[in-house]
């Protein structure tokens, strides 16, 4: 299951390079924290320094109370960390008055934000979620020792998720025009839910424009339908993308004249040692199923100026198919990016019609698939 995890501290699950703005948003925090009493505070954002190095830090006295006066480079979710590990997330738009007062053993479950309606609303969320998903981690650890239970775990699961999911879907009504939208995000199954996640992020990304994490996670749902788009490309029963690209001779060879041939697509490079390793399982699979129309069309990411090495290693490893093309171009090969190859060995079976049958078969796959069209 792909969550994006509750506390802010972790939503930037990859580097956002965020330019750092010469704005100085002022803020005034001040509060008392029980229990921490001659320690300090770190103000922390996870798009400066990976949130390593604090944005502000200040004391706490020896009574628990803190008074601070800083700035902040832009509008974004801030943690506020006391020296124990204990946080809580707040959103910080600049020119903020906030006061907090809470207790350093417990700072979510026994905390007071007062000034920030925002930062107020995440935490009541986080308050409902975080015993929920410690309900929920329960249960798993319940069905890994006891598989057999997964009955009466689902039936006590259910009330309790019917609830939480209602509460959820609420919130994220509620909140719709709020930042405090970020913390559904933390009970949004990415892969399951993910109509939702893309509205959530969607309209965060619209009511907090200036938010370096609003945008990070924009640019990272763009990305992921991306993706999905090009997953789509290669389903299976989908046309295989036409490939013209210069053979051993330097004359063009198309995948399209193997129409009527059960075709092995296979990227690599002689560069590539996993490629390499398994170049023995596809010569195998050739030599038995050729006779019958199997044929392999390879395409090379070998560098420019490397022609030597890639024939070098067509002749080492017996690579001795036809069909071998290369624009000796690497990773910008043109049939890789057609083909949204990011790894090598890649592979995608063509059917006679020249649709799609799986992608990234290699090895026992690669021979189960062929042994079930060729009946042997």
């Amino acid at each position: 299951m792909k969550k994006i995890i509750g506390l802010i501290t972790f939503v930037c699950c990859s580097v956002f390079v965020y330019a750092q703005q010469d704005n100085k948003l002022p803020v005034h925090l001040e509060g008392l924290v029980v229990g921490a009493s001659n320690s300090t505070v770190s103000i922390l954002n996870q798009n400066i320094q990976k949130g390593r190095v604090p944005v502000a830090t200040f004391p706490i006295d020896e009574k628990g109370g803190f008074v601070a006066d800083f700035t902040i480079p832009y509008s974004d979710y801030y943690v506020f960390r006391i020296e124990n590990g204990q946080s809580l997330n707040l959103v910080l738009l600049g020119n903020d008055t906030i006061k907090i007062y809470a207790d350093a053993q417990s700072l979510l479950f026994n905390c007071n934000i007062i000034g920030s309606n925002h930062s107020d609303q995440m935490k009541e969320f986080y308050l409902n979620y975080v015993p929920f998903k410690k309900f929920e981690d329960s249960l798993r650890e319940v069905l890994k020792v006891n598989p057999a239970a997964q009955n009466s775990v689902n039936l006590a699961f259910k009330p309790k998720a019917e609830s939480f999911y209602g509460y959820r879907n609420q919130y994220i009504q509620v909140n719709t025009n709020s930042p405090a939208l970020l913390a559904s995000l933390s009970a949004i199954n990415q892969e399951n839910e993910f109509a939702l996640y893309k509205q959530v992020i969607t309209q965060l990304h619209t009511v907090f424009p200036t938010s370096p994490t609003a945008q990070m996670l924009f640019q990272q749902l763009t990305a992921i339908e991306t993706q999905k788009k090009e997953k789509q490309k290669l389903a299976p029963g989908n046309p295989a993308p036409e490939i013209v690209v210069p053979g051993i001779d330097g004359q063009p060879i198309k995948l399209s004249d193997l129409k009527g041939k059960v075709v092995l697509i296979d990227f690599w490079a002689s560069w590539c040692g996993p490629c390499r390793r398994e170049n023995p399982n596809v010569v195998k699979a050739y030599n038995k199923y050729n006779k019958d129309g199997f044929e392999v069309f390879s395409i090379s990411f070998d560098k420019p100026g490397q022609k030597e090495k890639w024939l070098a290693a067509i002749k080492q490893d017996g690579l001795i198919w036809p069909n071998h093309g290369s624009d000796l171009n690497y990773f910008n090969s043109r049939a890789g990016r057609d083909y949204s190859v990011r790894s090598i060995p890649f592979t995608c079976l063509v059917d006679r019609d020249g649709n799609i049958i799986a992608t990234n078969l290699r090895g026992a796959q690669l021979e189960a698939q062929l042994k079930q069209i060729f009946g042997y």
